[in-house]
């Protein structure tokens, strides 16, 4: 064991009490010291919680916290197992809250299954294609689950109908804020590509509008809003007006989509700023 080890597990351990029910973590203080700054001075700043070698979190949601103390033994952490959509459940979510469907022999059903095949091309032809920042952060991991959370799907490697996958989606996002709040820049920057990763195989369908609707609104109202006309690439706006941006076709059918948009706040103008970038390119300029 190397001296910098030795020094971790000598260092003692802090208590963090997280969540509204106060859900008691056990932490060695240098490891949590060595990730994160906010914490370090948290355990050190010789208040009550230095006293008492005891911090409290209550805004914090425990699983994510869980998912930090996963990450800071282990250097990964696991996602949010999908859960599974009972048969009457599924029947129901599968209905949606989109529009009804055209008839078959309408001319607007042709539209959409000509847009649904090329849809399938596309994916087709990006499953050949090497994703080398974000897969390249999580490929080496893999889960045994019905979808593989942390690992890079292979082809038709995708999730089902039988799960509901917003546990797994709002995961991700959760541990990049968490990171972002507590200056964990490489957490934050797995976090996010792991949402990235997930949402790259995901398959944008009515029943699964409004999970993408939630995420997106989870998104906007706990990271702060960006300045000038770009968004950081990479960043968890940037991942989910990606995602949106590509799949806004069946995405704007849902009302739960379009309450989101009548909200206000950047949302919807920045997703049409990202649709418009890519009809007409980043260098059109507004007259």
């Amino acid at each position: 064991m190397s001296a910098k080890n030795t020094e971790v597990f000598c260092s003692g351990v802090f208590a963090f009490d997280v969540g509204p029910s106060k859900t008691r973590f056990h932490l060695h203080t240098k490891l949590v010291a060595w990730h994160s700054e906010p914490l370090s001075a948290m355990m050190s700043n010789g208040m009550k919680e230095t006293q008492d070698r005891v911090a409290v979190l209550e805004h914090v949601n425990a699983d994510t916290f869980a998912r930090f103390a996963e990450y800071v033994y282990a250097g990964d952490y696991s996602a949010a197992a999908p859960v599974k959509i009972e048969t009457g459940v599924k029947e129901k979510v599968e209905e949606g809250d989109t529009d009804p469907r055209p008839s078959v022999s309408s001319p607007r059903a042709r539209v959409m299954r000509q847009r649904a095949r090329s849809r399938a091309n596309v994916c087709d032809w990006m499953d050949d294609v090497a994703a080398p920042e974000d897969e390249a952060i999580v490929k080496q991991h893999q889960i045994s689950s019905p979808f593989p959370i942390d690992a890079v799907p292979g082809r038709n490697q995708l999730f089902t109908n039988s799960y509901e996958y917003k546990p797994t989606l709002l995961s991700h996002a959760q541990v990049a804020i968490f990171a972002q709040e507590y200056l964990i820049p490489n957490l934050q920057d797995m976090a996010a590509s792991k949402l990235s990763v997930a949402l790259g195989r995901f398959d944008c369908t009515e029943s699964r509008t409004t999970s993408i609707a939630e995420l997106c609104r989870y998104v906007y109202d706990n990271t702060p809003d960006d300045t000038g006309s770009h968004l950081e690439p990479g960043s968890l706006r940037d991942v989910v007006l990606q995602y949106t941006s590509k799949n806004c076709d069946v995405l704007v059918a849902s009302s739960c989509f379009r309450e989101l948009l009548a909200e206000g706040g950047l949302f919807a103008p920045e997703l049409l700023q990202r649709i418009a970038r890519s009809v007409w390119g980043p260098a059109r300029r507004q007259h």
